[in-house]
């Protein structure tokens, strides 16, 4: 309890700030500064379950500090962004029904992980199934630099005319 209290403490002012950074550093410049920084928490955790012992006191601190900064990262990042820029990319005549679909694929694939991802953990292991998703971090990089269009600073008909060119 406490760990994760102190995990996701920073959560709240991460939020604040990603709410002021949004227009000023621009929503793909955050996820591209913050999706590597979250790859790297990854990173750091699945190492920590791979090298160091159990009950080791530093495994609990890497977990901690890992969990910690990956939660304020995405929480300026894959937290907010992806549906701030569908709403902004979707033609006004059918932004309700996007949103409405991309929200519930979003949910739907969340549920999903949260049943699935203690399965394939006790096939894989802990250390792995972070490293995947720690690897998803590096490939959303590359979509994001390739094709995420910078959607701050433009009417919503400036950023819809981006996403039918």
């Amino acid at each position: 309890m406490a760990a994760t209290l102190l995990a996701y403490l920073p959560k709240p002012f991460a939020v604040l700030a990603a709410s002021s950074l949004m227009d000023t550093v621009g929503r793909r410049g955050l996820l591209l500064y913050n999706l590597p920084i979250m790859g790297a928490c990854l990173a750091l955790l699945s190492c920590t379950f791979t090298l160091m012992p159990a009950n080791s006191i530093w495994r609990a601190v890497a977990a901690v500090l890992g969990t910690s900064f990956f939660s304020i990262a995405f929480s300026f990042s894959l937290g907010p962004i992806p549906n701030i820029i569908s709403s902004e990319l979707l033609p006004s005549d059918a932004r309700s029904l996007g949103m409405s679909l991309s929200v519930g694929v979003q949910w739907l694939f969340s549920a999903m992980l949260v049943y699935v991802f203690p399965i394939l953990t006790h096939k894989f292991g802990t250390q792995t199934m972070i490293a995947f998703f720690a690897s998803m971090c590096v490939l959303a990089w590359f979509f994001t630099k390739a094709f995420v269009p910078e959607t701050a600073g433009k009417s919503l008909e400036e950023s819809s005319a981006m996403a039918s060119d």
